[in-house]
């Protein structure tokens, strides 16, 4: 039985049906100025990460060099004698990860720096089979299962028993663009401008711009428009204005399918009303809550080797001072998060806090799909999916053979490999 975030499941003694009931509201409409909203970011988070520390000797940290790891990182190296903190080299030559978390460890006291050379770390798509792990549900993170139980099974070895993860930091400090739009129906002078200002360093098409004025669907008008396009080729990138991220399918999905997500969509959806009173609210806590399903995929991998996974900065207190700051007055057009800068001033190295860019690992993604193309290829000449009527593999095979394929490029075939993995992995519990 599915779960809404900030909902439980009650389970009587009596054996009747379970209820579901709301135990707690995330916040929404945030009041506080940038300064008052750090300093409780600043004290959720250590308390988070502290709390975590307590019942753990060994400990290790993912250290990327960007704020969000080296923030979790930074905390930690004060609360405890021994830490590991874990960087992966990029195969990218302009990857500047390593750099920054260099500077880190230079920085920061009592860090075992362990670095993982490019060429241990595992490509997407590499060994999926052979990692498979049961998931609460199918999830992204099967994609590259391989590279995370690397990293995780390095760790368990040099016995760390907790691993930290800066996980949830782009979900809560991120700045929206959708936030422009919630400004200018609240100040139109300022709004305007802001959305100008942003429109030219993001070299915006027009229609992109004019949204920001002109678009004002409520939630249940905007997803029905957009179950009508949840087919439409449109892979290019634009930013998100709307009251959600826009919904896509791949090509290679079932027209039943296509039809029956278009009906849920426009009534099912839309009929639950949306998560916050505004867009960039609302898109807030549906990026948070998504995140928090990816990484609990995360730690059932961890935990299959006997390693806790934490990721902090999605504490319900940590989240509630994310949320406390008002996003429209505090939004920036060039400034990179922040609020989570100000809150970890005088923790986090000044110098790392000077960062702007951010390592994706494209590379890794693009050459683990050219490696793999035909192991996946494989993995669908007999999908549980096909038999199913969800898709149509002959036409995925048929995409899969040019691994340049505009429709590979929005993660669908991400989507699509974690529920066929899902719905094999448990077929083949389920005869044990």
């Amino acid at each position: 039985m599915p779960v809404p975030p900030g909902h439980a499941i009650a389970l009587r003694h009596s054996g009747t049906a379970p209820t579901i009931r709301r135990w707690r509201e995330y916040g929404v409409g945030g009041h506080l100025d940038t300064p008052r909203a750090a300093d409780a970011v600043r004290k959720a988070l250590t308390s988070a990460v502290e709390a975590r520390l307590a019942a753990y000797s060994s400990v290790s940290s993912e250290l990327s060099g960007g704020y969000d790891s080296t923030s979790i990182t930074a905390i930690a190296s004060r609360c405890t004698e021994h830490l590991i903190g874990h960087t992966t080299a990029g195969r990218d030559p302009l990857n500047e990860d390593m750099h920054w978390a260099s500077l880190a460890v230079q920085e920061l006291s009592g860090i075992e720096h362990d670095v993982m050379a490019p060429h241990d770390h595992a490509l997407f798509f590499d060994r999926i089979l052979e990692e498979a792990v049961p998931l609460d549900e199918p999830s992204i993170a099967t994609a590259g299962a391989a590279r995370v139980m690397g990293v995780y099974r390095r760790l368990r070895a040099r016995g760390s028993s907790l691993h930290l993860t800066g996980h949830g930091g782009d979900q809560l400090f991120t700045h929206l663009a959708v936030t422009l739009q919630d400004n200018f129906r609240r100040k139109p002078l300022l709004g305007s401008r802001r959305a100008l200002q942003a429109a030219s360093y993001g070299n915006w098409p027009l229609r992109d711009l004019a949204q920001v004025f002109m678009d004002q669907r409520s939630f249940r008008s905007w997803w029905a428009a957009e179950a009508q396009k949840l087919n439409v080729d449109d892979n290019q990138p634009r930013p998100l204005l709307g009251w959600g991220v826009r919904p896509r399918v791949a090509p290679w999905v079932a027209r039943s399918v296509v039809c029956q997500l278009q009906n849920k969509i426009a009534t099912d959806l839309a009929a639950q009303g949306p998560l916050a009173p505004t867009r960039a609210e609302n898109l807030r806590l549906e990026f948070i809550f998504n995140g928090i399903r990816l990484g609990r995929a995360l730690s059932q991998m961890a935990t299959s080797i006997d390693l806790t996974l934490s990721t902090p900065f999605y504490d319900d207190d940590v989240i509630d001072s994310a949320l406390s700051v008002d996003q429209i007055s505090t939004y920036s057009t060039t400034g990179y998060k922040p609020l989570l800068a100000a809150a970890m001033s005088g923790i986090t190295p000044d110098r790392i806090l000077t960062r702007k860019t951010k390592d994706d690992g494209s590379i890794d993604l693009v050459q683990g799909l050219v490696n793999n193309a035909q192991g996946i290829r494989s993995l669908f000449a007999d999908s549980y999916l096909e038999q199913m009527g969800l898709i149509d593999a002959k036409a995925l095979r048929r995409t899969l053979k040019n691994a340049a394929h505009p429709s590979l490029d929005d993660g669908a075939i991400f989507a699509t490999l974690a529920c066929e993995m899902w719905v094999r992995t448990y077929a083949t519990y389920s005869q044990q």
